[in-house]
């Protein structure tokens, strides 16, 4: 056999096979590595404000490429410290297993998520990392364990939470490792120590980001967390002790009585934790660990930006809870638009980072094919000859996710804030009931990002951030809201106070305590305090979330038909179009604060009312006006949902559904943008394209008619808002009324029988002559009054 001929399978084969071993060997990237210049340089210096001056002295001072090694240094720390506590969490519990993706192995979850190929199977060695029973969890922990020898160092025993020096500079690579954090840790905190003269209030996403992972490092942590937290809870009256008798306290002060489960400031500092810690992974999953035109992530605690920490604790809380806020609104539209599949116009395949180009709202269709990989490898032979393999085709990657972190996305935008303070004030006009979209700041991610990822890693790290009701960022956001008893300002945080009020109304949910008791009792008896002690069940507020199943010719028009709806409901009156930005914040309630829920209920619901109009005059004017782009374009003529008109019920069925040739709302570039205005994403996790079945299809026109069909006159919203809560509001106000009535009639009567029914008029003669001393002469109550010229009529002489 003969090799002469290149082309030769067996050789290609051979060799292709050699090089996939070869690749297996590790070999460190940096080996051999010459850096530009030296690393540290020397220089001598002399104080010459001294006399006479100094002796010169020499030092040594970091190159930019040093200060780069070291920066990078630090951030590998970090990395191998964070990595280790999650290995020595997956192996504590798995000891016996292997390392493969068998039935969901974590060993095997973990390898693969730091970048190892894993063995699918339990008996297969198809990765590079070991199957076998010689490699199990436990043996992983002894590897941990194994002794390394290092010089001029220490470590940091777990037991005094101290660090030591070495015996014989022996210790274990997990000590070594916290014994450097413990430095980083040092670093940080001595960063927040200089003095900027003049610090900025963070105005931007990516800048809060780092204003709160730095705030553990600042010397006004401490106050916050304590005195801070302390202050938002009602203390209790302390009883003074007997004589010579120790009173012991058992219950906490800083502990306030909710739903469905009780505040302390002790959750609020543990929580708060664990949102410093978050911020941190998530610059990272935008950022990467840096590089050297960018900002490593050794750095995104440091405070670089020079940003302002207040120094009282009042106002830091201040600043913290604005921050906090404008971070969940962000994020959690952020994580539903990367959560969806893609074929519901989603940005889960959207890439983001470094390279990447923006787009518009959808995700770019004509992406070239593995652009992420080898260029000179996988990419097809129609490249320029001049295409270098570390550039991308020329078609590139173009992303509407990009877009939105650089504040480029059409539809968008951001509001303009240029009057910063500790609370930031917007200086866009006319959007009361609206939410302030704050500026993301990652105008210069395609530079600075240290890599390129999809938007399904974000959508996986914010889901743990703010994707659930129990993720920290939402706790939070949720204790606040419900401490600092702020009334809901924004349309979506009226739907979602109302909604969530709603819920288990009536006790009905398993494993949650006391719901009636800080919700509808406490609800019913704020009622009737407010009532004079009398009871009014006709504020029945459960109305307008009554129930999900919206069958007949419109419903009867509650909120639900805007969130959800049951399977026998209607295309052209349900769907599952809103839910609000914070539906997950606005769930924490308690009985102490039931005469705030029926302040807002009483007068914001006229505000939310107005505000549900003006979300449908905006839809309609996107999508059903003569002018708009979507008119008479979403349905064919064969489309058997039909409307009689814009203001009459509609003539559709139960089993009548939108075809496949129907445009879904979710191909629709005017609604979500509209919604995202007024704080809300879709609900539906299909976006209602369609895919999940053709009764989830709605369009655009059908949001229209839901929304116009909660608007109706005679329906429970437009009912309790124009008729319930003014026939309360008068039920209160007309003892006051009819007692002020009375007593002006009172007063009218006294001076009619003063000026009128006199006894002299009568003709009937007294026989004093003399005012007596019980009675008032008109004449007192005039001159009394300044009303002088009638004063001095005799006629009213006794």
């Amino acid at each position: 056999m003969t090799f002469l001929n290149h082309n030769n399978n067996l050789w290609l084969s051979g060799l292709s096979n050699f090089a996939q071993q070869l690749g297996h060997a590790y070999v460190n990237r940096y080996s051999g590595k010459h850096f530009n210049g030296g690393l540290i340089v020397t220089k001598t210096i002399t104080d010459d404000t001294k006399q006479p001056p100094n002796s010169p002295k020499t030092i040594e001072e970091l190159t930019p490429e040093g200060r780069n090694c070291a920066k990078v240094c630090l951030t590998i720390v970090e990395i191998l410290v964070n990595d280790f506590e999650k290995l020595f969490t997956a192996t504590g519990g798995n000891k016996k297993m292997q390392i493969n993706l068998d039935e969901g192995n974590r060993l095997g979850v973990f390898f693969r998520a730091k970048g190892y190929d894993v063995a699918e199977g339990a008996s297969t060695q198809d990765g590079e990392l070991q199957n076998s029973s010689d490699m199990t969890g436990e043996k992983i922990r002894e590897l941990c364990d194994y002794t390394i020898t290092v010089r001029n160092s220490g470590e940091y025993d777990p037991k005094t939470q101290q660090l030591q020096a070495i015996d014989r500079g022996v210790t274990t690579f997990d000590r070594w490792i916290r014994y450097l954090y413990v430095y980083l840790s040092n670093y940080r905190t001595v960063c927040h120590l200089k003095h900027i003269a003049k610090p900025r209030t963070p105005t931007t996403i990516n800048q809060m980001l780092h204003w709160v992972n730095g705030l553990p490092y600042t010397t006004v942590y401490n106050e916050l967390t304590v005195q801070g937290f302390g202050e938002l809870f009602e203390k209790q009256e302390e009883e003074e002790p007997v004589e010579g008798e120790i009173v012991i306290k058992t219950d906490d002060d800083d502990t306030l009585e909710a739903y469905p489960e009780d505040i302390t400031a002790e959750k609020m500092r543990d929580t708060l934790t664990d949102v410093c810690r978050f911020t941190d992974r998530v610059l990272v999953c935008i950022l990467g660990h840096g590089h050297a035109e960018g900002r490593y992530a050794c750095d995104f605690s440091t405070n670089p930006d020079g940003l302002l920490y207040p120094s009282n604790a009042s106002a830091c809380l201040d600043m913290l809870v604005d921050i906090l806020k404008r971070l969940y609104e962000q994020f959690y539209f952020l994580f539903i638009q990367c959560s969806r599949e893609k074929d519901n116009v989603s940005w889960r395949d959207c890439w983001y980072g470094r390279h990447v180009g923006g787009s518009d709202w959808r995700c770019n269709e004509k992406q070239c094919i593995n652009q992420m990989v080898n260029q000179s490898a996988d990419q097809k032979a129609n490249q320029s000859c001049g295409q270098t393999c570390d550039r991308h085709p020329s078609c590139g990657l173009k992303s509407p996710l990009q877009s939105f972190l650089e504040d480029g996305l059409p539809g968008f935008l951001p509001h303009s804030i240029k009057k910063p303070g500790c609370k930031l004030d917007c200086t866009v006009s006319n959007h009361r009931g609206l939410p302030c979209k704050t500026p993301m700041g990652f105008g210069d991610i395609s530079l600075t990002a240290s890599r390129a990822s999809r938007g399904e890693r974000m959508m996986k790290l914010l889901d743990m951030f703010c994707g659930q009701q129990t993720s920290p960022l939402t706790k939070l956001c949720g204790y606040f809201n419900c401490l600092l008893q702020m009334p809901p300002q924004t349309l979506g945080d009226m739907f979602a106070f109302y909604h969530n009020l709603l819920v288990d109304w009536n006790g009905a949910a398993k494993g949650l305590i006391d719901g009636p008791k800080h919700k509808k009792s406490a609800f019913f008896s704020a009622v009737t305090s407010a009532n004079f002690g009398i009871e009014y069940p006709e504020l029945d507020v459960s109305t307008l979330f009554f129930t999900s199943n919206h069958t007949g010719n419109g419903g009867n028009g509650d909120l639900l038909c805007l969130l959800s709806c049951g399977s026998a409901s209607l295309t052209t009156t349900c769907g599952r179009y809103l839910q609000p930005f914070g539906m997950n914040t606005w769930t924490v309630f308690s009985e102490k604060h039931a005469d705030k829920y029926l302040s807002w209920i009483v007068y914001i619901t006229e505000t939310f009312y107005y505000l549900l109009e003006q979300l449908l005059k905006e839809c309609c004017r996107n999508c059903t006006s003569s002018q708009s782009r979507c008119n008479g374009k979403v349905c064919p003529k064969t489309c058997q949902v039909k409307y009689t008109s814009e203001e009459t019920k509609s003539q559709s069925v139960s089993t009548i559904h939108h075809t496949k040739d129907c445009k879904s709302i979710a191909y629709c570039p005017f609604t979500r943008p509209t919604l995202c205005k007024y704080g809300f994403v879709f609900k539906s996790l299909s976006n209602m394209s369609g895919t999940s079945g053709d009764s989830t299809k709605r369009t655009c026109k059908d949001l229209c008619h839901a929304l116009q069909n909660v608007l109706l006159k005679g329906k429970v919203l437009g009912e309790f808002t124009h008729v319930t809560i003014p026939e309360f509001l008068w039920n209160i106000r007309s003892k006051f009324f009819w007692l002020n009535v009375a007593l002006w009639l009172l007063s009218f009567l006294y001076l009619i029988h003063i000026m009128v029914i006199r006894l002299d008029l009568l003709h009937i003669k007294s026989h004093l002559h003399s005012p007596s001393s019980h009675r008032i002469a008109a004449q007192s109550l005039l001159a009394a009054a300044r009303v002088g010229r009638l004063s001095k009529i005799s006629y009213l002489q006794p």
